[in-house]
């Protein structure tokens, strides 16, 4: 599904997780998105620079030009800012969520998951932004990967205090609402598995998330009932769609589909 999520979702990430976070909130098709990342993994398995010209080549990819109106308002995005020379700590935590253009918001989420050495000896640069209006929108500036602020020093995911959070790891983060049943190995995050194992995750995180919406909404725990009455046509490509809040007309990812996309038998928990 390459639909918009709802608007009672709004998204944030840093790293990695701030690129699920772009594509789960401006609508990109998270399945054909990740048959695209899996497919480098020969380039990138023993190889980890090569990580980027991959990300690079994905956001050109998939990110459409209407992109950051999406995502205006309803993407949060943590950088980390390297600013030498300056009264103000030349590193410190910093987040986005304005974006002036479809080539900013590629650029702030490029940023995010720029790790120093491996993707280059200089942070990445992006640009001053200004609105329509010719006030600033964004300094810009030069920025690294924004995974190294634990939220007990910068409190940035929610827009506002009254907002639900719902925290979502692909790590097995203890502290995670969504998570994986046991930690994953660590050096996968620059080290990946097989294309098999990637895969399985992929469907772990759909079993983990349908699970976790019938377990607190009333509404997920009707639609998954309903899921289950009516399993999935084979084929059909609208059973892994990105993860977003749904109406009462948007049934829970339909699990039984994963054959249908390719995965590998057993892909699935029980």
């Amino acid at each position: 599904g390459g639909g918009g999520p709802s608007s009672d979702f709004a998204f944030s990430g840093s790293s990695g997780g701030a690129l699920v976070a772009g594509a789960l909130a401006t609508g990109i098709d998270i399945h054909a998105l990740a048959s695209f990342v899996i497919s480098c993994h020969g380039e990138c398995q023993y190889n980890p620079w090569r990580m980027f010209p991959c990300t690079d080549r994905a956001l050109q990819r998939f990110v459409g030009q209407a992109a950051h109106k999406r995502a205006n308002g309803r993407l949060r995005v943590l950088l980390t800012r390297i600013q030498l020379w300056t009264l103000k700590p030349a590193v410190r935590p910093e987040t986005v969520s304005a974006f002036g253009s479809t080539q900013h918001l590629k650029q702030v989420l490029r940023a995010s998951c720029h790790i120093p050495f491996l993707a280059g000896p200089l942070p990445y640069h992006v640009p001053r932004q200004d609105a329509p209006d010719g006030s600033m929108l964004h300094a810009g500036g030069d920025f690294i990967d924004g995974l190294y602020w634990p939220s007990v020093l910068f409190m940035w995911r929610q827009f506002d205090r009254a907002d639900t959070l719902v925290r979502v790891s692909g790590i097995g983060n203890p502290l995670a609402a969504i998570r994986p049943p046991l930690p994953v190995p660590l050096h996968w995050v620059v080290l990946p598995p097989p294309p098999e194992t990637l895969w399985k995750l992929f469907a772990c995180g759909y079993h983990d998330a349908a699970q976790w919406l019938a377990e607190h909404t009333e509404e997920g725990e009707a639609e998954l009932l309903a899921e289950e009455e009516a399993p999935p046509s084979p084929g059909s490509h609208s059973g892994l769609p990105g993860l977003r809040r749904r109406s009462s007309r948007q049934p829970l990812p339909q699990l039984g589909a994963a054959a249908a996309h390719g995965l590998p038998a057993g892909a699935l928990p029980p």
